[in-house]
């Protein structure tokens, strides 16, 4: 087979789950010994090899002849009619969207639906920049839709997620493929020299809790904060909360709702924080909460434990599917009762000590190896002499 991938995530400078599947996809390809080939679609030139030059791989950077519309020209245009020029098998596309005109059976990852309920935030932006997010909050609903529709088979990450996927928009069950991702072999526990150099590097001279900050409210750091100011104060003073910001977009709201609540001396904020530094500061933290209200996967604990860190998640969507009994579920919609569960663990050692012990093993179980077997295995079924 000759595989088309739309990759362009894994070019694109922006963090976030989409590009790390992306990128640790194609690395796990490269590494089987199906005979396949593949032409790898980027949006610019990448930074990284991302198949150990290995040659059943092409690398092409999509043009654009509609600058001010790229995205959008690339995924509808630019990728299709090249695929269909190298008369490529099965195409697939990797971040929630497709083209809607296809030249050949297409495969999308629709990493969860959660996106749908969600409207982009227009905090501190000025009007160009808001008709440009809400032009493409438009144009990704659209795309979404053209994959749910038109796709010969759809990916997802989760049986939570397939469930919900096959529930919202009446698609059967046997064309949705819950396929479990792995992890990065950054994540993993590190050397004690390493750790040391990490806790020089940022700072970190005492015991902290670690937290997560992105663009959308449903990761929940003001319930995060709320947790930590319900806490004891003498476990506040032994343990800063550390949070971790892959975009700035609340920082301004969240500091001042810091400040309000006096812990503006107890809570860091670090920004820039690269993969390596991340698995550092896992390996560093005393525990890693994650009160997120909604997941399709959950990456972040699950890197979390295989960096031997204790784990306290939310007990909702994918999260009890893919953590299990490693991380110490709770509720997060009250964040008294997240407070508990923390003291909980910050309290008893012996408990600390088993839930840090319970991760790396239960970690091991997902593999990008499996990930891209499994993921072959779809691409064979989606051909049209498979189809036949």
């Amino acid at each position: 087979m000759r595989i088309a991938i739309d990759a362009r995530p894994a070019s694109h400078p922006q963090p976030g789950g989409f590009k790390r599947y992306t990128e640790q996809l194609l690395r796990a390809l490269a590494q089987t010994d199906a005979p396949h080939s593949y032409l790898v679609y980027f949006d610019r030139a990448p930074t990284r090899d991302f198949f150990d030059r290995n040659p059943q791989f092409q690398s092409i950077i999509a043009p654009t002849r509609a600058p001010a519309v790229g995205v959008i020209w690339r995924e509808q245009c630019a990728v299709p009619q090249s695929a269909k020029r190298a008369a490529a098998t099965v195409i697939h596309f990797t971040a929630n969207t497709s083209a809607r005109w296809l030249p050949c059976p297409a495969v999308v990852t629709m990493h969860d639906i959660i996106f749908w309920d969600e409207r982009p935030s227009w905090q501190g932006l000025g009007a160009a920049e808001k008709i440009k997010r809400y032009g493409m909050y438009l144009y990704n609903r659209w795309a979404a839709r053209a994959a749910l529709q038109h796709a010969r088979h759809l990916i997802t990450v989760s049986r939570y997620s397939k469930q919900k996927i096959e529930t919202r928009f009446g698609i059967p069950p046997e064309r949705v493929s819950a396929i479990y991702t792995g992890l990065a072999d950054t994540f993993r526990p590190l050397p004690e020299m390493e750790k040391i150099a990490a806790r020089a590097k940022f700072n970190l001279h005492k015991p902290f809790l670690l937290g997560l900050v992105s663009t959308s409210p449903r990761k929940n750091a003001r319930g995060l904060v709320e947790a930590y100011a319900a806490l004891d104060a003498s476990l506040r003073a032994a343990h800063e909360l550390v949070l971790v910001w892959t975009h700035g977009l609340w920082q301004t709201q969240l500091a001042r709702y810091i400040q309000a609540r006096g812990l503006q001396a107890q809570v860091r904020s670090l920004e820039n924080v690269t993969d390596a530094d991340l698995a550092a500061l896992l390996n560093l933290a005393t525990v890693f909460v994650f009160p997120s209200l909604d997941e399709g996967f959950g990456l972040p604990p699950l890197e979390a434990l295989a960096c031997g860190a204790a784990v306290v998640a939310s007990n909702r969507a994918s999260l009890p599917e893919v953590l299990g009994d490693a991380a110490l579920l709770s509720e997060v919609n009250d964040p008294r009762e997240l407070a508990r569960n923390l003291a909980a663990l910050l309290t008893n050692p012996a408990r600390l000590a088993d839930y840090r012990a319970r991760g790396p093993a239960w970690a091991a179980r997902y593999s990008w190896a499996n990930c891209a077997r499994e993921t072959i295995q779809i691409y064979q079924r989606c051909a049209p002499t498979a189809a036949s």
